[in-house]
C-alpha cells in the first residue's frame, strides 16, 4: 500500500509537469537475491503472492496514466515456466502487462548488455525476443550492429510483423 502511494505522488508529479514517468522493473525486483548486472535472478513466489505483492503498485501505475514501464530482466516461473526473463518473455510482458492489467503505454527494456540476458541469449536474438515480448523500446544493445541486423532480418522474413512495427510507431 504505501509502495502505490508513492507511485501516485511519484506520476502524478513527474506527469502533471510533462515529464513522461517510467515505472520499473516490471513484474518486480525488490525481492530478489540475485543482481541482474551478473545473473539473471527470480521471483519464487506463486501467483497470489505476486498478485497482492510485487503486481500491486504496476497495476496502479498503470490505472494512474503511467506512460512508460521497463521490462526487467527477472524470471517468474509461476508465470512463465520456461525460466526467460520478463523482458524477452511474452507471457510477462504481452499477456500479463498489457492484457492482463490493461497497458497500452511504451515497454522499455532493462539494459540489454547486463548478464542476466547475455549469458543466455545472443545479441541480436535477445533484442528480437525482447521486442516480439512485447517492448517498444530496446535499451542498450552490447552489439548495435548485430542486434540492427538481427531485427531488420526478423522484420523481413515475417518473424516481426509489420503490425506490430505499426503498434510501437504509434506508442512511441
Amino acid at each position: 500500500k504505501l509502495v502505490e502511494e508513492h507511485v501516485v505522488a511519484y506520476l502524478r508529479g513527474t506527469q502533471d509537469r510533462g515529464v513522461a514517468a517510467c515505472a520499473k522493473h516490471f513484474p518486480g525486483h525488490g525481492d530478489t537475491s540475485l543482481d541482474s548486472h551478473r545473473e539473471l535472478p527470480s521471483l519464487p513466489f506463486d501467483a497470489k503472492r505476486l498478485w497482492q505483492v510485487e503486481l500491486r503498485p504496476f497495476a496502479e501505475a498503470v490505472r494512474c496514466g503511467v506512460r512508460s514501464i521497463m521490462s526487467s530482466h527477472v524470471a517468474v516461473p509461476a508465470i512463465d515456466p520456461s525460466g526467460a526473463p520478463a523482458s524477452l518473455s511474452p507471457m510477462l510482458t504481452e499477456r500479463l502487462l498489457r492484457h492482463e492489467l490493461g497497458y497500452d503505454g511504451v515497454i522499455v527494456t532493462d539494459a540489454l548488455d547486463m548478464h542476466a540476458v547475455t549469458k543466455g541469449w545472443s545479441d541480436g536474438e535477445a533484442s528480437v525476443l525482447a521486442y516480439l515480448a512485447g517492448n517498444d523500446v530496446l535499451e542498450t544493445m552490447p552489439a548495435p550492429r548485430a542486434t540492427l541486423e538481427a531485427l531488420c532480418h526478423a522484420a523481413e522474413s515475417g518473424r516481426i510483423s509489420a503490425k506490430r512495427i505499426a503498434q510501437t510507431t504509434e506508442r512511441l
